[in-house]
């Protein structure tokens, strides 16, 4: 009696196992995802070769590098992913094979694992490919692994998100096409708010909308973390200025998950009982009464975007108001480096430690803000501090007459070329129409020359040999198919 109750639980463990492996064979055993694996290795031996060759190119900092290795990493595996989720069962449904897959003594939600989990297959060894391009222009043991696990850990987020979306979409779908073309355009929208220019991506709604989307979250993350020196922990703190980058790409995934094995599976049938062709068609033929209330919430909108705008334009008005009410007051304060210059080569750190006195004998100074700036002085192109060093500002509490507070920065040699460093002290003003008066110290001239740890003769044998290999797996991967074809007729006579 107790093996009769187990063998239905042992079928039913066994029923995803099965799907996967058919699901498996089908996009491995002919060589279909492996040739996609030799593009793949071309353009980042490319990239990775002109990177490390290209007089204008190689002048990029080797983390910066890295973090355009991951984004195609990331950008290609989505795109895999999403187009093998898209296929699963709307696929099946154009080809009919979906009813021999629903007869089968499997459950439907097991079929959708099964199909699930082959659509995640490919991101490991795309993963595994592009390990060996971020060890080579790595600049250090720590980037590298810092490197790969942010991109093993939000690239897994990011590859689950997209695949199941794909699959979701396509058990809503009737034909393959239609399920290709809706994941496609989500993908694509995803990203285009990326492209547009800077002043599009600040203020409120710029900021909001990079933190509902799990890409550009998960780019954010990556390179804050990985080329602007900051941490998870900051990246990740509500109360921070930064924000909780990593809620978006957290949320995303679960709510897909849930939609796909508790909703999802209960609408796999032969036919898609609403297909997204159906659902088009409905949204066209809008009642007039519903489309009135569309039309109020339309203006509604309207009516919140415009009081947004002219909320920032009158914060904007006042804060030119402010500043040319200039306070006349001067600060009775001093700043000092403890050294002059400093020689370097780029990915070496070196630190530094600032005094900050109030000379005033009589009078406290209120709080104070200290913040570091830095001049390219061959290019004279703006040099952003962020990328330099993890202490962009530093604060100091009020400093009583005579006294002086001492701070360490931290200097990482990210491009080669002269610059000059320099810090500037401000007190915080009294109130929103009042300013103040910042002190500047002398510079430090630095001189950071280029490593040679990013050499030609490293990166040609990479760039040669990695697709070759993966050539010649894909090759013998259809050899071996074709040998199989040809060998089962001959076998049945």
């Amino acid at each position: 009696m107790a093996a009769a109750e187990n063998k239905p639980a042992r079928r039913a463990t066994v029923g995803w196992i099965v799907v996967t492996s058919q699901e498996l064979s089908a996009l491995w055993k002919g060589g279909r995802i492996p040739a996609l694996f030799v593009p793949y290795s071309i353009v980042l031996s490319f990239m990775s070769y002109l990177l490390a060759t290209n007089k204008e190119l190689s002048l990029t900092p080797p983390k910066e590098m890295v973090f355009f290795i991951l984004q195609i990493t990331l950008a290609v595996s989505l795109l895999i992913s999403l187009i093998i989720g898209a296929n699963a069962i709307s696929g099946e449904r154009e080809n009919g094979t979906l009813e021999s897959l629903l007869v089968t003594p499997v459950s439907r939600r097991q079929i959708i694992l099964g199909k699930f989990l082959a659509a995640l297959s490919p991101w490991p060894f795309l993963l595994a490919i592009s390990t060996v391009y971020i060890a080579l222009l790595a600049p250090t043991a720590q980037t590298f692994w810092l490197a790969l696990l942010l991109v093993s850990i939000l690239g897994s987020v990011l590859v689950i998100i997209s695949a199941g979306f794909g699959l979701l979409v396509s058990i809503y779908s009737n034909s393959n096409r239609s399920s290709l073309s809706v994941s496609l355009v989500v993908l694509l929208l995803s990203v285009v708010e990326t492209q547009l220019p800077s002043g599009g991506q600040t203020g409120n709604i710029g900021y909001l909308f990079k933190r509902i989307n799990p890409i550009e979250s998960t780019f954010q993350v990556t390179e804050k973390v990985l080329v602007n020196n900051r941490t998870i922990t900051e990246m990740n703190n509500p109360l921070g200025s930064q924000g909780f980058w990593l809620l978006s790409p957290l949320l995303v995934a679960l709510v897909v998950l849930v939609l796909l094995f508790v909703f999802g599976h209960a609408h796999l049938s032969l036919h898609a009982r609403l297909g997204l062709e159906d659902k088009l068609k409905r949204l066209r033929s809008l009642r007039r009464g519903h489309s009135s209330e569309l039309m109020i919430v339309f203006v509604l909108a309207g009516a919140f975007m415009f009081i947004l705008a002219s909320s920032s334009f009158a914060a904007r008005a006042l804060a030119l108001d402010s500043a040319t009410k200039q306070s006349n007051q001067a600060e009775s304060l001093q700043i000092s480096i403890d050294r002059r210059y400093e020689v370097t080569k780029t990915g070496d750190e070196f630190d530094f430690k600032t005094k900050v006195k109030n000379v005033d004998p009589h009078k406290q100074s209120g709080p104070l803000v200290v913040a570091m700036n830095i001049i390219n002085l061959g290019s004279g192109q703006p040099v952003d501090p962020e990328d330099w060093s993890p202490e962009r500002t530093q604060a100091i509490g009020s400093l009583k007459p005579g006294q002086a507070s001492g701070l360490t920065w931290t200097i990482e040699s990210i491009l080669k070329g002269d610059y000059l460093i320099y810090m500037v002290v401000t007190p915080k003003p009294v109130g929103s129409t009042s300013t103040s008066q910042p002190v500047a110290s002398s510079a430090i001239h630095l001189t950071v020359k280029p490593h040679t740890r990013l050499n030609p003769g490293g990166i040609m044998p990479l760039a040669i040999g990695t697709p070759t290999a993966l050539t010649v797996v894909w090759l013998g991967l259809r050899a071996m198919r074709r040998r199989e074809v040809e060998w089962t007729p001959a076998a049945s006579e």
